[in-house]
């Protein structure tokens, strides 16, 4: 009983998933918003920027990227198209994750 403790302790904290996505989203349509549209930023902006875990200069970059994107798009005509590459290029590939269960199917195979 006293190992399954040390154990449930040791295990890390599960995160819903996408609460930093969502994060990043509201933080940048706050900062769109207030550079398009002269809204001001939520009270919270420091603590916004400290908890989706961005850098000013970062943000700054990807609101540049952001206008790109937006001129492209109103420079479309009736019935043309868009198409963004995802992941972008030059980006790092994601990494290959191990199988959980590595150890214990190496295991149940040599007995």
């Amino acid at each position: 009983m006293r190992q399954w403790v040390r154990r449930r302790k040791l295990r890390r904290k599960a995160h819903p998933k996408g609460r930093r996505s969502e994060l990043l989203a509201h933080v940048l349509e706050c900062a769109w918003k207030a550079k398009r549209q002269r809204r001001p930023l939520p009270d919270d902006w420091e603590d916004l920027l400290a908890r989706a875990r961005v850098e000013p200069d970062h943000l700054e970059r990807v609101l540049e990227s952001l206008d790109e994107l937006a001129k492209q798009w109103h420079e479309l005509g009736v019935g043309e198209e868009l198409t963004l590459t995802w992941p972008r290029p030059g980006r790092r590939p994601p990494h290959d994750r191990a199988p959980r269960h590595k150890k214990a199917s190496r295991q149940l195979r040599a007995r």
